[in-house]
C-alpha cells in the first residue's frame, strides 16, 4: 500500500477549534510506482495566522488534493481516516454558520424596507434634479420643471408615451428606474407566458368623418368630435367609441434570475446598458460615488436580496424588477372625474394658481372616489373615506398581474376560505388581479370584516400569479404541532396616469403609406442614408410614415404649434412627407401627446392626466402637513380651528366641519347595545343633497359594542328627514343582530336633518 511522506503537520485548523492532527499541509508525494503524482500547493501557510474561513478553506483543499490526478476519484485510505470526519463536521458547521449568516442578513433587508413602508406608501419618490434654487421648493420633487414623473412628448413615435427617470417605492422596496419611454402595449389576452404583450388597439376614425368626400371637409368634421369631447357633449357628437381611456401602470416583482439582465419591458428608444446584473450595480455604484449620471439614462437601480436560506446554508436569492404597461378600460372615463392637486411646490414654482396649473404639464390630479355605478354629478364631497369599493380600486381591478388577462386565482392558503370581495356581495376575490381590499370569512382580532394589502400602505395594489420565473416566498402555518408549508408569487402595482387614446391615431385622410419593416425608411434617401428631415422639398420630405416617423395628421387640423415644449420633447411642429402618390403633404405627429395643439374652436385638448401617487404622501408629517395646508389654503373653512381669530374670520364651528353623532336603534341579538357613527355636517350636506339622486352613499365603520360592529353604507331617502342605514354588513333588511336601518341624531340641530 502507497504512503504518504509527511514534510510538515499543523494544528487547530478548525475555524471552531477543532483540532486536527498529523494532517500534512506542505507537499506530499504519492508514489512514482504506478506514474503518479499530486502535489499540493499550499506551503508556508501558518494555518494558526489565517481567518476562520480560511482555515475551513485550506482543510478542504486537503481533501481534494488526496484525489488522484487522473480522475479515479479514490482517496487513500491513510488520510481518509483522518480527515474525512473533519471535514464532515467542519461541513456541517460551515452551512450552519452560512445558515444563520444568510438569515441575519436576509431579516437585515426586510427591516429596512419595513423602515421604508414606515415612511411612506408606495409611488413615486423623486424625479432627476438639474439644477438648484434659493429656496427648497424651486427644485424638482416627483414634478421635473414642467412635468410630473418627467412626462415629455415622442408624438412621432406612433405608440411611445415619454417618460424620463425617477425613483418609486413599491411595498418598501425603493429603485430607480431607467428613462421610461414606455410603450402602448397591455399584457397579452389569451396568453399566461411571463411578460407575454400585444398592442393596445386603436380607436377608429369615425364614419361621419370618413364619408366626407374632401381632406378639408373631414377635418371640420374631426374639430366637432373633438369640440364635443372637450365639452363631454355627448349630443353634439358621440365621442365616447373614438376617445378611449386607458390605464398606465407600474408592476414590480421579485424575479429568481440573479445573472443575466432581463430587459423590464420594450421601449424603442431606451433599454438597460448591462448584460449581467452584476455588472449593472457596478455602473450603478459607479455612477452614484461619482455624481456623473449615464448619458443615454439607461441605468437602473434594482435591487438583489437574499429571500430566504437553504438547507445546505445556500442563499436563495432574487432579483427585483418592474414593468410599465397600459390598460384599456372598460368604461368610459368623464372629465369631470379629475381634479388637480395641489402640489404647492409645483404651483409656487410655476407661479401659478390650482385652476391655471391644471391647465399645464406640471399638474397631477386626483380621480373622484365616487364608484362608477353610483349616480354622479361631478360633484366633490370632501372629508370622507373613499371606502373599500372607489373608482380608483374598480379601474385597477381591471388590470392583471403577471398571469395576464386569463390569471384565475384564489387567495385560499392553508386552507382558509378564499379572499372575498369587499362589496359584501360574498363573491370570491380573483387575486390574480390588482387590488387593495378584501373580504375575510369572519372578523378578525379588531372585529372587522374586511382590510386592506399591507399594514398601513394606502396605494399597495397586489395581484398574485403562478410564473416560475417570480421568486415565491414560503408561507408556513403551524395546527398544534403539525405544520404546512405553501409558497405565494406575488406582484405590486400603482397608477401612472390616464391617456386618452384618440382618432388621430388612426386618422390618415392623404393616404400615407406607413413602412412596418424600417423605422428609419421615412427618413432615408436614394443613397440608404437618413438624408431626408422633413423639409418642403421632394428630395427632403418623408417618405412615408412609420413607427418612428409617425407624421400623417393633417397639419391644418391645428392653429398652432406644439404647446409647452421640453427639452425631451422630440415632436417637430409640422413636417412633409410623401403620400402614395408622391405627392409632399404638410402634417403633424399623429402619436401620444399631453397636450394637443390647439384646435379652432375647441382649443388645447389634454390627453394625458398624471393620477401616480407619491410616496411621501404616507408620511406622518406630510399628513400633517397636508392638514395645515388646508387650514392655511381655506381659512375660512377652518378657522375655528385658530386660537385667536385670523384676518377678522369667526372662530366659531361652522356646521360643515362640526362632527354629529348618530345611534343605530337598539339590537337584542346578542344582548340589548347600540352603536355609534359620525358624519360632519359636510357629508349629511351631501347626503341631503344626494337626495335627489338616489344612490348617493357614504360608507364608514360603526363603533364597537357586545364585542362586534358593523360597516355601513348610509344614505338620506329623497323627500324623507333623517339618514338611514342602507345596508349593515352586506344585508339589506335589517342587520344579522337586528338593528333597524332608521338612526337618531344624538347632537343635531334642528332642521340639519330636514330634505
Amino acid at each position: 500500500m502507497v504512503k504518504l511522506k509527511w514534510e510538515r503537520q499543523v494544528h487547530q485548523v478548525s475555524a471552531l477549534g477543532t483540532t486536527l492532527h498529523s494532517v500534512p499541509c506542505a507537499r506530499y508525494i504519492y508514489s512514482a510506482s504506478d506514474g503518479y503524482k499530486i502535489i499540493s500547493a499550499i506551503n508556508s501557510l501558518r494555518m494558526a495566522e489565517l481567518s476562520g474561513w480560511l482555515r475551513i478553506l485550506v482543510t478542504s483543499l486537503i481533501l481534494v488534493s488526496c484525489v488522484y490526478a487522473d480522475g479515479l476519484q479514490q482517496i487513500q485510505s491513510g488520510i481518509l481516516d483522518v480527515v474525512e470526519p473533519v471535514i464532515s463536521e467542519e461541513n456541517v458547521r460551515m452551512q450552519a454558520i452560512m445558515k444563520i449568516y444568510g438569515q441575519a442578513v436576509s431579516w437585515q433587508q426586510q427591516i429596512i424596507m419595513d423602515r421604508i413602508r414606515m415612511e411612506g406608501d408606495s409611488g413615486i419618490m423623486q424625479v432627476r434634479n438639474v439644477f438648484d434654487h434659493t429656496k427648497a421648493w424651486g427644485t424638482n420633487t416627483w414634478s421635473r420643471g414642467n412635468g410630473q414623473a418627467a412626462i415629455h412628448n415622442h408624438a412621432n413615435n406612433i405608440r411611445t408615451v415619454g417618460m424620463g427617470e425617477f425613483n418609486a417605492v413599491l411595498n418598501g422596496v425603493p429603485f430607480t428606474t431607467r428613462h421610461n419611454d414606455y410603450r402602448l402595449n397591455k399584457a397579452h389576452s389569451t396568453s399566461k407566458e411571463y411578460g407575454a404583450t400585444e398592442p393596445v388597439d386603436f380607436p377608429p376614425v369615425p364614419s361621419s368623418v370618413l364619408e366626407k368626400v374632401t381632406v378639408e371637409e373631414q377635418i371640420e368634421e374631426m374639430r366637432e368630435y373633438f369640440k364635443a369631447f372637450a365639452e363631454q357633449n355627448k349630443r353634439h357628437r358621440d365621442y365616447e367609441p373614438y376617445f378611449k381611456p386607458v390605464l398606465a401602470y407600474m408592476q414590480g416583482m421579485w424575479t429568481v434570475n440573479t445573472d443575466t439582465v432581463e430587459e423590464p419591458f420594450f421601449s424603442d428608444r431606451h433599454s438597460i446598458e448591462a448584460d449581467t446584473w452584476f455588472q449593472l450595480q457596478e455602473d450603478v455604484m459607479a455612477s452614484l460615488w461619482g455624481g456623473k449620471k449615464d448619458v443615454n439614462e439607461n441605468l437602473a437601480t434594482l435591487p438583489t436580496v437574499i429571500i430566504g436560506v437553504n438547507e445546505d446554508g445556500s442563499p436563495r436569492m432574487a432579483q427585483w424588477n418592474y414593468k410599465i404597461l397600459t390598460h384599456p378600460i372598460s368604461f368610459d372615463i368623464p372629465l369631470n372625474r379629475f381634479r388637480p392637486i395641489d402640489d404647492l411646490s409645483v404651483m409656487v414654482r410655476n407661479f401659478k394658481n390650482l385652476e391655471d396649473l391644471a391647465k399645464t404639464r406640471s399638474c397631477r390630479f386626483q380621480l373622484n372616489p365616487l364608484p362608477k355605478d353610483e349616480p354622479y354629478d361631478g360633484v366633490w364631497r370632501e372629508e370622507q373615506s373613499t371606502g373599500y369599493v372607489n373608482y380608483l380600486e374598480q379601474l385597477m381591478k381591471e388590470v392583471p398581474g403577471l398571469d395576464n388577462y386569463p390569471a384565475d386565482i384564489k387567495d385560499d392558503f392553508f386552507g382558509a376560505a378564499p379572499l372575498q370581495e369587499p362589496d359584501d356581495s360574498s363573491d370570491e376575490l380573483n387575486t390574480g388581479y390588482y387590488h387593495r381590499y378584501y373580504s375575510l370569512s369572519k372578523r378578525d382580532a379588531s372585529g372587522f370584516s374586511k382590510s386592506a394589502r399591507g399594514f398601513a400602505d394606502a396605494n399597495l395594489f397586489v395581484a398574485q400569479n403562478n410564473q416560475s420565473k417570480v421568486a415565491p416566498i414560503r408561507l408556513r402555518q403551524c395546527y398544534r404541532r403539525n405544520c404546512e408549508y405553501d409558497e405565494m408569487r406575488v406582484s405590486y402595482a400603482v397608477p401612472l396616469e390616464i391617456l386618452y387614446l384618440t382618432p388621430l391615431h388612426s386618422w390618415n385622410p392623404y393616404d400615407i403609406p406607413f413602412n412596418a419593416e424600417d423605422a428609419d425608411f421615412p427618413a432615408k434617401g436614394s443613397d440608404g442614408r437618413l438624408t431626408r428631415d422633413g423639409r418642403d422639398d421632394p428630395d427632403k420630405a418623408y417618405n412615408g410614415a412609420s413607427e418612428k416617423y409617425y407624421y400623417v395628421t393633417p397639419a391644418e387640423l391645428f392653429e398652432s404649434g406644439e404647446l409647452e415644449r421640453d427639452s425631451a420633447d422630440t415632436t417637430k411642429d409640422s413636417v412633409y412627407v410623401l403620400d402614395s402618390d408622391g405627392v409632399s403633404r404638410r402634417t403633424v405627429a399623429s402619436g401620444m401627446r399631453i397636450f394637443l395643439p390647439e384646435i379652432p374652436g375647441v382649443g388645447n385638448v389634454r390627453t394625458r392626466y398624471p393620477i401616480f401617487p407619491v410616496h411621501q404622501e404616507g408620511s406622518a408629517y406630510y399628513k400633517e402637513f397636508s392638514a395645515l395646508k388646508d387650514v392655511v389654503r381655506v381659512g375660512a373653512k377652518y378657522a375655528h380651528l385658530y386660537d385667536q381669530p385670523l384676518g377678522g374670520l369667526s372662530t366659531d364651528t361652522p356646521a360643515g366641519s362640526e362632527v354629529f353623532t348618530f345611534a343605530m336603534r337598539q339590537a337584542v341579538g346578542k344582548g340589548p347595545h347600540v352603536h355609534t357613527f359620525k358624519l360632519t355636517g359636510n357629508q349629511i350636506l351631501a347626503l341631503r343633497k344626494g337626495a335627489a339622486y338616489p344612490g348617493y352613499t357614504i360608507q364608514l365603520e360603526s363603533s364597537t359594542a357586545a364585542s362586534h360592529s358593523h360597516t355601513l353604507v348610509v344614505w338620506m331617502k329623497p323627500h324623507s328627514s333623517g339618514v338611514y342605514i342602507r345596508t349593515c354588513d352586506g344585508r339589506t333588511s335589517t342587520c344579522r343582530d337586528g338593528h333597524p336601518f332608521s338612526t337618531d341624531c344624538l347632537d343635531c340641530p334642528s332642521r340639519l336633518l330636514d330634505p
